[in-house]
């Protein structure tokens, strides 16, 4: 997934980040958006209209920023074992 959305959207990337960009098909929509931090992608089903498909990527952007602490490790963080959750947890 992550090749196929680099692909489709290299072209909008710029020195200094990227654009919003989206592509719809017969089989999907794919919504792209970066921030200084991370780029985004989010793959909808074909019957999801572009404004609905912006909308739910904002909502996802703000819930990112809210939660990017919990989301995201920090410089200088170090993973220890004690912090790693097995698959049954």
């Amino acid at each position: 997934m992550h090749l196929k959305c680099n692909s489709i959207f290299s072209h909008t990337k710029l020195s200094s980040g990227c654009a919003p960009a989206s592509q719809a098909s017969d089989s999907e929509v794919i919504i792209s958006r970066c921030t200084p931090e991370y780029e985004l992608y989010i793959v909808f089903g074909p019957l999801v209209t572009k404004p609905i498909a912006d909308a739910a990527c904002n909502r996802v952007l703000k819930w990112v920023k809210r939660e990017e602490r919990a989301l995201f490790l920090g410089p200088g963080h170090r993973l220890t074992s004690s912090k790693i959750l097995s698959a049954g947890d």
